[in-house]
């Protein structure tokens, strides 16, 4: 409750509306915004997919998540059913 309090108080929506930022750090900061929303208004789908490091991104992850369900659901059922280990014979090594 403390930590929300402090950030209601401290942290603003915009740069304008905190009394610790002086103009140059504000003016700084809505030029950065500007530039970052010209950026996404040009980029589309189409020139996203179109990419090949998004297709690799793509590919790893799902690599990375089927391993990961792989050894997070099958093996320990392999282990109980078919190596006969349980819980507590594994955590009394």
């Amino acid at each position: 409750m403390i930590w929300s309090a402090v950030w209601f108080v401290w942290y603003r929506d915009t740069p304008a509306e905190h009394g610790e930022v002086n103009e140059a750090e504000r003016e700084l900061i809505e030029e950065g915004s500007r530039d970052h929303q010209s950026m996404s208004a040009a980029l589309s789908w189409r020139k996203m997919f179109s990419d090949s490091a998004v297709w690799y991104l793509c590919a790893a992850y799902f690599c990375y998540t089927y391993a990961l369900a792989t050894y997070l659901d099958w093996f320990p059922t392999y282990l109980k059913e078919y190596r006969h280990y349980s819980l507590k014979k594994g955590w009394s090594l």
